[in-house]
């Protein structure tokens, strides 16, 4: 069921643009958050940072919750800003053919949230076919 405010068309305006060479914790939490919406793993998520990052998996994590997941949240808290939106494009390009035609849940579950917080927050990038832009 959509909530209230998309049922009535309600949303906040357009913030003025203040973010652009930064990806704050509450967009890193919020990207984690969408990937499980996905139903993307934990360990994939882990194995997306590690490569990216050049970090090391924990190998003493072997369970998805809480194990895994701390680890991919202490990895993506102190990742680089520009990272995290390499993973944002890197979890579409997961999702995305899985969906295509048949569904439109990374439309609904990752792009829309990610642009509609973006504009909300003031975050100068877009989610454009997978790819973050101006």
């Amino acid at each position: 069921m959509e909530p209230f405010s998309q049922r009535h068309g309600f949303q906040a305006p357009a913030a003025e643009i203040t973010i652009r060479e930064e990806a704050p914790a509450w967009l890193r939490n919020l990207v984690i958050t969408c990937a499980y919406d996905l139903s993307i793993d934990p360990k994939d998520l882990r194995e997306w940072l590690c490569k990216s990052l050049l970090a090391v998996p924990d190998l003493n994590n072997w369970s998805s919750f809480p194990n895994v997941d701390n680890e991919v949240r202490g990895l993506l808290d102190d990742a680089p800003w520009y990272k995290v939106y390499d993973l944002i494009e890197r979890i579409y390009e997961h999702v995305e053919p899985r969906f295509r035609g048949i569904s439109a849940e990374p439309q609904r579950k990752l792009v829309d949230p990610l642009n509609q917080a973006f504009r909300e927050k003031g975050v100068g990038w877009q989610l454009v076919d997978g790819k973050i832009e101006v």
